[in-house]
């Protein structure tokens, strides 16, 4: 049986080296803590000084820079204004007329592309007292103004009014296409060289009398002065009573070769009284390989 007398043989059975550990931390434990407290203090204070470091470093060095770094961003990686001169302006819709002809109405509308370095094709129609005409295609040059026609159309037979009173233009959609710098560095030289017709002996007859009808006739000479052969030129012909249009035509000649002379005429079916001035507008879409005779 064991010896419950002696109580320090059963609760207190240490070794010397244990005896000896725990001697030494009673007396050194105060030196612990202060020890303990150094550590502490010590990587507080690095920490301290570290936050103090970004700190300054934020306000007086790093973050002026990057501020001055932010504000210049926009300048040197996006040029809005340079942005904007690139991107194309929208075409320009300046007027609408509802003109009547011979029982029905001819439709004329003007549209100006105001860009310098784009051109364009588009698709169109009229709107006459809100209803559609046919959807059509178009194409208008780098700062081109253009009349768009739609001759002799009745609005009985598109189930409309029989005197319209209304009239607007719809472009329905935009193809742009930039002309290419490495391949047309001028464009105005290189236009004047393909696009050079002048118009001459414009003469406007408002009373030309066939049998017992009397018709109204224009009448003009052209010349090819560009550098190149065509297929076909195309010309429309607008009539003016004043500042209003009076009437709206169209005349085309074929194989129309440099350098030759044309004579072309247009006929209105029905007296056109007071015209006080008329226009003719050549037009050939110049970036169209097809048009050329080769």
């Amino acid at each position: 049986m064991p010896d419950i007398s002696n109580p320090s043989q059963n609760d207190f059975n240490m070794s010397e080296k244990q005896l000896g550990f725990a001697y030494w931390f009673v007396v050194h434990k105060i030196l612990l803590k202060k020890i303990a407290l150094g550590v502490f203090i010590a990587f507080d204070a690095v920490f301290l000084l570290y936050g103090l470091y970004g700190f300054v470093d934020y306000f007086l060095i790093t973050g002026p820079k990057e501020k001055q770094m932010l504000a210049q961003l926009p300048k040197t990686l996006v040029n809005y204004q340079s942005v904007r001169r690139e991107a194309a302006a929208g075409l320009e819709i300046l007027s609408a007329h509802l003109v009547p002809s011979s029982g029905k109405y001819d439709l004329v509308a003007k549209l100006r592309n105001p860009n310098d370095k784009r051109r364009a094709n588009f698709d169109y129609y009229f709107l006459v007292e809100g209803r559609p005409t046919i959807l059509r295609t178009g194409s208008i040059l780098p700062k081109e103004d253009k009349f768009i026609l739609e001759l002799a159309y009745l609005p009985a037979q598109e189930g409309g009014a029989q005197s319209p009173k209304s009239l607007s233009f719809a472009i329905d959609k935009v193809r742009w296409q930039k002309i290419d710098p490495h391949q047309i560095p001028n464009y105005e030289n290189w236009k004047k060289l393909h696009f050079n017709f002048p118009i001459s002996d414009i003469i406007f007859n408002s009373a030309v009398k066939v049998d017992t009808k009397t018709f109204s006739q224009a009448n003009f000479k052209v010349k090819n002065l560009s550098a190149f052969d065509f297929w076909q030129i195309d010309f429309k012909i607008i009539l003016y009573r004043g500042p209003v249009i009076a009437g709206a035509n169209f005349v085309h000649t074929e194989q129309f070769r440099a350098a030759d002379s044309r004579n072309l005429g247009v006929t209105w079916y029905e007296p056109v009284p007071g015209v006080t001035k008329i226009e003719v507008y050549p037009e050939v879409n110049i970036f169209d390989d097809s048009v050329y005779m080769k």
